[in-house]
């Protein structure tokens, strides 16, 4: 079966209705601004000893046999993962897809944002150009923002027994890597009898 009519909307609508203001905030990021509060999304997600901020309507890591599909928003340049959630997040209620359905949006950030939101010292973040150019992040565990989405789709697949599809959707330079993600995956899901878009 398709993709859910939401996420044919999202795809259409949603990241068209992100291109003027997202195009804005990215040419205002040359300088390294840090991502204002709005964006911020407020959950960390723990990666060994180091975290990850991200924006969820579900756990990640918690059985769900309700769960049938699950959307991974990634930000663009300007890093506002949380304005990508509220809206994917709307679209799902607006579907009545809400309560089947987990969104994700993951944030990659940079030492400015950290500063800026005095947030953990084991928070993960990346160089500016980190999420376009799929490096590895500056701290912690040097872990890539590859690794980070891979590690993402075997916490969906292994905690959502019923789930039958993951779609993956990005703009601006997030748009580029899960783009480059998708040519370079190394989770194996071979196994999983889902779609993964």
């Amino acid at each position: 079966s398709g993709p859910p009519h939401f996420l044919a909307v999202f795809s259409a609508r949603s990241l068209t209705r992100f291109r003027s203001t997202s195009a804005r905030a990215d040419a205002d990021d040359m300088d390294g601004a840090p991502v204002n509060a709005a964006g911020l999304c407020k959950m960390y997600w723990g990666i060994g000893a180091d975290s990850l901020t991200y924006c969820r309507n579900e756990r990640l890591g918690e059985l769900r046999p309700e769960i049938r599909r699950a959307v991974v928003v990634v930000h663009g340049k300007n890093r506002n993962a949380q304005s990508y959630f509220d809206a994917v997040s709307r679209l799902a209620t607006e579907e009545g897809r809400a309560k089947d359905t987990l969104l994700i949006a993951v944030q990659f950030l940079t030492r400015a944002d950290i500063a800026a939101h005095q947030l953990p010292s084991n928070v993960l973040y990346w160089y500016k150009e980190g999420l376009k150019h799929c490096t590895k992040s500056v701290n912690g565990a040097n872990i890539s923002s590859f690794e980070v989405l891979d590690q993402v789709l075997e916490r969906l697949i292994e905690y959502n027994p019923n789930l039958e599809q993951i779609v993956i959707a990005g703009h601006s330079a997030g748009a580029q890597f899960v783009q480059k993600h998708a040519a370079a995956r190394r989770t194996n899901v071979s196994d999983w009898k889902g779609q993964l878009h």
